[in-house]
């Protein structure tokens, strides 16, 4: 599965099943995550990518916009 449709699939699911704060944080974390790793397969991730999207901070400007 490429890594636009997982996001998508649960994106669609958080917006059926969350309040909105807990979409709107996972869609702040998805979307980026998509955009970082766009057109791979799911399981092509590996663990280190995964950790250091994780710990590493977003551009500034993605904050401003977001709230």
């Amino acid at each position: 599965m490429k890594v636009l449709k997982a996001v998508e699939f649960h994106l669609q699911y958080q917006r059926a099943n969350s309040k909105e704060n807990s979409v709107k944080n996972c869609e702040f974390v998805l979307l980026r995550f998509r955009d970082s790793f766009s057109g791979r397969d799911l399981e092509s991730v590996t663990h280190e990518e995964t950790l250091e999207f994780l710990t590493t901070a977003p551009p500034q400007s993605l904050y401003f916009g977001y709230f």
